[in-house]
Parts: structure tokens; C-alpha cells; sequence
């Protein structure tokens, strides 16, 4: 009885796809599966919530999101969670829809079960690629250096490659 206003807020907000930055707690629940964008291409992905810490003040404040991610390690076993960071969502003021958040659980993105698709079959082609090859590669690549991503131009021949610096 002592939550029950905040909880009926909630209820609320959430049937509604809307939220508030102080009741985020209620939309961040760890082990739930996030939909994020790639900070470079843009292209949507899936993460796994480790945890999200509110940070109230200070110079940025935000829900501070550590999230995890299949990871191709190139040894036994050769897939595995990696951990990813740099994702927040900026402190708001009033309501927001929840698809408006920079990161917010995958079901309530509105073609969630399309997505989830498209995800799969993205991730099966990329399992797919584990391995030694010759290859002619141009893409967009990146790399996390000192809390911020660095975006690459790619032009390579190679003969062997590592896909963990690889992303599609």
C-alpha cells in the first residue's frame, strides 16, 4: 500500500509507451533485452541489460545502461557475451514515449516481432562468417578509444581476420 500511487503511475505510463526519467527503475530491469543503434552505422541491435544506474547530477545526467552482446572471440568457446558500453539515455524532463529513449526494451518497439527477425537472420549470417578466408573487404568499422567511438573506413585484402572488430 505504500507504492500502490507510484505503482499505478506506472502501470499507466507504461500501457501508454510512455515514461518518466524518475521512474525509469521500472522500465531498466536487468536481464531484459534492449533495442539499441549502433553509434555508428546506426543499424539496430539487440543487448542484454546487465544494469542501469540513474545519474541524477553532475555534468551529464542519465540512466547509464551496462549492457552485453554475442561476441565472436575467435577461440573455444567461440561465442560469448561481451560487454558494451556508452549507451545512456539523457536525463528528460515530463513524459516521453519510450521508442524516443536511445535505448528501451525490444517489445515495446512497434514491429518488435519483424525486428527480432531481421536480427536473427543477421546474426546467422554473421555466425556463418566465423572462420580463415581470403576476402576483399570495404566497410565501415569502429573502435572504442578513451569512452568515445572512432569510425574507420575499411579497405582490406586479407587472409585470415578477426571478427570481433567486425560488425554488421
Amino acid at each position: 500500500s505504500e507504492h500502490e500511487s507510484t505503482l499505478k503511475e506506472v502501470k499507466s505510463l507504461l500501457d501508454n509507451g510512455e515514461i518518466t526519467f524518475d521512474l525509469g527503475w521500472a522500465l531498466f530491469v536487468p536481464r531484459t533485452i534492449m533495442y539499441v543503434s549502433c553509434p555508428i552505422s546506426k543499424v539496430p541491435r539487440a543487448v542484454r541489460l546487465v544494469r542501469a544506474t540513474k545519474i541524477p547530477g553532475g555534468m551529464r545526467p542519465c540512466w547509464n545502461m551496462e549492457v552485453e552482446y554475442m561476441e565472436y572471440h575467435g577461440h573455444e568457446p567461440r561465442f560469448g557475451l561481451a560487454p558494451l558500453q556508452g549507451i545512456d539515455v539523457p536525463k528528460f524532463q515530463g513524459t516521453m514515449k519510450i521508442t524516443s529513449l536511445s535505448a528501451y526494451p525490444l517489445k515495446y518497439h512497434p514491429k518488435t516481432e519483424e525486428l527480432t527477425e531481421t536480427l536473427i537472420e543477421r546474426g546467422k549470417k554473421w555466425c556463418g562468417l566465423q572462420g580463415v578466408y581470403l576476402k576483399y573487404y570495404s566497410a565501415t568499422g569502429f573502435h572504442l578509444k578513451e569512452s568515445k567511438y572512432i569510425k574507420l573506413n575499411v579497405r582490406w585484402q586479407l587472409r585470415s581476420m578477426s571478427w570481433r572488430q567486425i560488425y554488421f
